[in-house]
């Protein structure tokens, strides 16, 4: 059996997480634009919060462990002034 309290409330809460959902589009549908414009990628962290992702960082390398090792990296590329060791 359905208690009719349960069952608005259930229908009540539905409808205010819906519109709760169509603020946060609202409010952040500006910057999800620009974004998806420049290829960014999108992650959704709570109402009204975004971060945003250039995926072309993918591509940077790291610094290394520290180590000073260079195997395998030609000389034409940067190295970390800190450590020595090749990358960006």
């Amino acid at each position: 059996m359905r208690h009719a309290i349960t069952s608005w409330y259930v229908r009540f809460k539905r409808f205010i997480q819906g519109l709760v959902a169509q603020l946060d589009q609202a409010i952040c549908a500006r910057e999800e634009e620009r974004a998806c414009r420049r290829g960014w990628q999108i992650i959704r962290t709570g109402f009204g919060r975004r971060r945003y992702r250039d995926p072309r960082f993918d591509l940077l390398k790291s610094a290394g462990d520290g180590s000073g090792s260079s195997e395998g990296v030609s000389e034409a590329e940067p190295t970390c002034p800190g450590c020595g060791t090749p990358g960006r």
